[in-house]
């Protein structure tokens, strides 16, 4: 599958301008082949549809069904969605709405999904991203690298601790 990981940044899309119909995909720099729940690990966080998620109720609504009514939104302060911003459960339940109607993938209906993102929820947490990037590592201090050392051993005993090991 091709994915695109800001796939739901609004800003991305081309919109017809009367009926608001989604005519095209305009931006590519993002776009890689890979498992269609990996869109879902980076590409809607400001729709809080994303399934590494630090809300407990948004991760169990998109891998088990929405709630009913759904919980309140609160509207972001700035002139668009941030990633910090509160769940907006309408939004997302739109998105998956429209994911359902269309017979896309979506994490309620991919097997094994929730599994997959705590999975990749623990690698993130324990080997985050700059870790591997040599640029990053180079412009820390030794007592940076060993201040991060001890906190990634912190994150490791709580995860495996969380995994009974």
């Amino acid at each position: 599958m091709a994915n695109h990981v800001t796939f739901t940044v609004v800003a991305n899309f081309l919109f017809h301008p009367t009926t608001h119909q989604i005519l095209g995909l305009v931006d590519y720099d993002c776009s890689h082949t890979g498992h269609p729940l990996h869109e879902f690990f980076f590409s809607s966080f400001s729709l809080s549809y994303c399934v590494i998620s630090a809300e407990p109720a948004v991760a169990s609504a998109l891998f088990h069904g929405f709630p009913s009514p759904l919980p309140a939104s609160t509207l972001p302060t700035g002139p668009e969605f941030r990633d910090d911003d509160a769940p907006q459960w309408e939004a997302m339940a739109m998105f998956e709405e429209e994911l359902r109607r269309e017979g896309a993938a979506r994490p309620s209906s991919i097997e094994g999904a929730e599994g997959i993102a705590e999975v990749y929820g623990f690698m993130s947490e324990v080997c985050p991203f700059y870790f591997v990037m040599d640029k990053w590592v180079e412009r820390q201090s030794e007592d940076r690298l060993q201040e991060c050392r001890v906190q990634q051993a912190e994150t490791l005993a709580k995860a495996l601790a969380k995994w009974s090991f």
